[in-house]
């Protein structure tokens, strides 16, 4: 609560996102000044990252309700376990026949300065492979990526279903527009009966 506290005499302003994690005194506060970057900044990115400010309305970020928020962070989190492994690790601990992972790599993109961490070529065939080659992992699995034929030769394969979806982004200045994804998974979706749907008013 005193964190929260402290935090609301500050303004969401862009001088925050030059201060280093590094740089703020105590765990707590680093922790809540990482917070306020991620909600201030676009594409919630630490690194690098820019001020999302906009010419109207006010910014998302009201501090006296951001107790109101942790609060909600802290309930969902009170449940989960966190692992920082490479993802090789992750998929081999935790696999199983109750397993699901959702898979969040890097977009296949040549030159992109979008990640601090390089995922080549070989990365992206080496997450194939794992996840539906010789000795695939055992659990249901969905990944999401940009629309892309590389990766869509990947996966092009029996038993795995690729669905491109439009997903709306919008830039402070620029506008909003459409982009294409991709869902791509090694399952069928269940399917609500017409009589499941709830009769429209």
């Amino acid at each position: 609560m005193g964190v929260v506290a402290v935090r609301t005499v500050f303004p969401a302003r862009n001088s925050e996102f030059e201060i280093r994690d590094e740089g703020v005194p105590n765990e707590i506060a680093r922790a809540v000044h990482f917070y306020a970057v991620i909600k201030l900044g676009f594409g919630a990115q630490r690194v690098p990252t820019s001020f999302g400010a906009k010419n109207y309305g006010r910014p998302s970020t009201w501090w006296p309700r951001e107790r109101e928020e942790c609060a909600k962070i802290v309930a969902r989190l009170r449940t989960v376990w966190i692992e920082n492994l490479p993802w090789q690790e992750c998929l081999a601990k935790f696999a199983g026949p109750e397993a699901f992972f959702y898979l969040d790599p890097p977009y296949h993109c040549n030159g992109s300065k979008a990640y601090a961490h390089q995922f080549g070529d070989d990365d992206h065939r080496a997450l194939a492979e794992a996840l539906w080659g010789a000795r695939p992992v055992h659990g249901k699995w969905l990944l999401s990526y940009n629309e892309d034929d590389f990766i869509r030769s990947l996966y092009d394969r029996p038993g795995i279903i690729l669905e491109r979806v439009r997903v709306p982004y919008s830039i402070a200045r620029v506008g909003r527009r459409d982009a294409g994804e991709l869902l791509i998974r090694n399952y069928e979706l269940a399917r609500k009966s017409s009589q499941e749907w709830p009769a429209a008013a």
